[in-house]
């Protein structure tokens, strides 16, 4: 019986042994970090050649400062003419949908989408986006952090429209 535990016992540690040998054989994977990227490189844009995105991550960023921490989801639309929209803002509430469904925690707060504009047109955009809208969005997310109960269980949508160089911005329903 004795014996017996022994070749058991050695079987065991020449299995660990060829485990191990197998392990140094293959080549480490590599480790990616868990990091969201909210940024796409121009190769990868998936915009055609004539449309642009008037503003960046890194605009946004500078602006919000701290309030980012409250954005869930900041989007880069790559479909076609949203007409004069180049800026969105939304606060998804945590409301139940239907029949108590409700909203998956990691959904609620805010979400920003940045509208294409043609190409040609990105540059004068952006300034304005910059100085104005921007300022804006700060604003609103503020006054929506701060807001009562009644506010923040109701969903809404802020849009920033620029027609002619002129940029209107209102919430819709």
């Amino acid at each position: 019986m004795d014996t017996g535990l022994k070749e058991g016992g050695a079987v065991v540690v020449a299995e660990a042994c060829a485990q191990e040998q197998a392990a140094e054989q293959m080549p480490e994977r590599r480790q990616w970090p868990s990091v969201i990227l909210l940024a796409m490189s121009a190769r990868n844009r998936r915009l055609p050649r004539h449309r642009a995105w008037p503003l960046t991550t890194t605009d946004i960023n500078e602006c919000l400062g701290p309030c980012m921490n409250r954005v869930t989801d900041l989007a880069f639309l790559t479909g076609h003419d949203s007409g004069t929209i180049v800026l969105g803002a939304a606060w998804t509430a945590p409301n139940p949908r239907n029949y108590g469904r409700g909203i998956h925690p990691d959904r609620v707060g805010f979400s920003i989408e940045v509208h294409p504009v043609d190409a040609t047109e990105r540059a004068a955009t952006r300034a304005v986006l910059r100085a104005q809208a921007l300022p804006q969005l700060h604003e609103w997310i503020t006054q929506a952090i701060a807001a009562d109960e009644t506010w923040r269980w109701t969903d809404h949508r802020h849009y920033w429209r620029l027609t002619d160089g002129h940029l209107v911005h209102g919430e819709e329903a």
